[in-house]
Parts: structure tokens; sequence; C-alpha cells
């Protein structure tokens, strides 16, 4: 299962969010609880600016492992850039 994260990982990198997304939700089915690759959905959701999509990943995330900087960090950044127009 980690070759499909971290094929979700490489799609991601390579802007390809809608193929990282495919990845995850099908990594996910298996480890529903990683919270890693479900961080990494929610990057791909704002990557696609579905930036409601992706705060609802975080928030999943942050429920999981609460203690986890990274993931609390990665929410509040995303809602604040939720009211910021992304630039081109």
């Amino acid at each position: 299962m980690d070759v499909i994260s971290n094929r979700a990982y490489v799609f991601y990198q390579q802007k390809e969010f809608e193929k990282a997304i495919s990845d995850c939700k099908l990594y996910l089915q298996l480890k529903p609880k990683d919270t890693e690759v479900i961080n990494l959905n929610g990057l791909c959701y704002a990557g696609l600016n579905d930036f409601d999509t992706a705060i609802l990943e975080y928030n999943k995330a942050i429920q999981i492992e609460p203690a986890n900087g990274l993931f609390i960090s990665t929410g509040r950044l995303r809602s604040t850039q939720k009211e910021i127009k992304p630039q081109p």
C-alpha cells in the first residue's frame, strides 16, 4: 500500500491533484486513520482551490492525531487562505 501513498505524493508534487486525490482515497479505504495521507489529501484539495474540502480533511487528521502541530498549523493556514485570492 505504501506504493499508492508514495504515488499520490508524486502526483501532488507534479500538481496532478485529481490523480493524487484518487490514490489517497484508494489508500484510505484500507488505512482510514493514516493522518499523513489524510493531510496529503487536504493539500491536494487546497491545490485545486477547494479550501472547504481541504479544511475538512485537515480536521479529520486533527481528530485522529490532535497533538500533531503540523496538521493544526496546516489547517489554520488553509483556513486563512480561503479568504485570500489565489495567485496565478
